[in-house]
C-alpha cells in the first residue's frame, strides 16, 4: 500500500509505504492562498485566506477476505478407522490457529486440531478461522470423514463337551448351535456359524464316538471376521 502527497505540498507521510495491518501517519501544514476556503481529507476543515492548519491522518490497510482455514499439506482425509485419531494440518491465511469442533459427537470428537473417531458413520466437523476485524472476517472449513469399523467380533467358545451314546447307537445326537457367544463393538450381535469339517451345522448332529471338532465363525456388518 502506498500513500502519496495529494493534499498539499507541505504534507509529509512517514512511512510512505507499508504492508497489511500497518498504520501510516501524515502530518504537515497547508497554507491557503487567495480564494481557498477549505481542505477536505478525513472530514472537512474550513479555512480563511492566509491562515494555516496542521493536518494529521491515520491510514490503515484492511483485507476483507475471510480468514478461512485450509489444509497446509496434502489433501483432506476422507476416511478413517473407528478408534483412530486424525491430526489435521490446518492453518489460516493470517497464520492464526483455527478452532475445530465436531457436529457428530457420537462418531467423532475434537481435541485441539485432532479428531478422535469414537463411532462408525460420517464424521462432520467444522474448522473456524478467527476474525481480527477490521483486517479479516471469520471463515469456516467444513470437514467430512467416513469412519469405518475395522474391529472384528470376539467369540467366546464353550468348554469341551461330552455325551453318552444314544440307546442302541454308537452316536450321540446333540445340538451345539446355541453354545458359545459373540460380541462386537458395533453394538449388533453377529450370527455364529457352526461347522464340522467345513460342513455347516444347522441343528442336531449325530456325533460319532471319539473327539469331533466343531468350528465357530462370525462376521460383523463391516465384514470383519472373528478370530478365536
Amino acid at each position: 500500500m502506498s500513500v502519496s502527497n495529494s493534499v498539499g505540498p507541505m504534507l509529509n507521510c512517514s512511512p510512505t509505504s507499508a504492508g497489511l495491518n500497518s498504520t501510516i501517519t501524515c502530518t504537515g501544514t497547508y497554507i491557503t492562498a487567495a480564494g481557498d476556503t477549505s481542505v477536505t481529507a478525513a472530514g472537512t476543515i474550513t479555512l480563511t485566506t492566509g491562515s494555516s492548519v496542521t493536518l494529521s491522518y491515520n491510514v490503515s490497510a484492511a483485507d476483507p477476505s475471510p480468514n478461512t482455514p485450509y489444509f497446509s499439506i496434502g489433501s483432506a482425509p476422507t476416511t478413517a478407522a473407528e478408534g483412530s485419531s486424525v491430526s489435521l494440518a490446518l492453518v489460516t491465511p493470517s497464520g492464526m490457529t483455527p478452532s475445530l469442533a465436531s457436529n457428530t459427537s457420537s462418531v467423532c470428537t475434537a481435541s485441539g486440531l485432532t479428531l478422535n473417531m469414537v463411532g462408525v458413520g460420517t464424521c462432520n466437523a467444522v474448522a473456524t478461522g478467527p476474525a481480527s476485524s477490521p483486517f479479516y472476517t471469520e471463515g469456516t472449513l467444513n470437514i467430512s470423514i467416513s469412519v469405518t469399523d475395522t474391529e472384528p467380533p470376539v467369540i467366546t467358545a464353550p468348554g469341551a463337551q461330552s455325551a453318552s451314546t444314544d440307546a442302541g447307537a454308537n452316536t450321540a445326537t446333540l445340538d451345539v448351535t446355541s453354545l458359545g457367544s459373540v460380541t462386537d463393538n458395533s453394538g449388533t450381535t453377529p450370527a455364529i456359524t457352526y461347522a464340522i469339517g467345513g460342513t455347516p451345522l444347522s441343528g442336531a448332529y449325530a456325533f460319532p464316538m471319539g473327539v469331533t471338532t466343531v468350528t465357530m465363525d462370525a462376521s460383523d456388518g463391516a465384514g470383519n471376521a472373528a478370530v478365536l
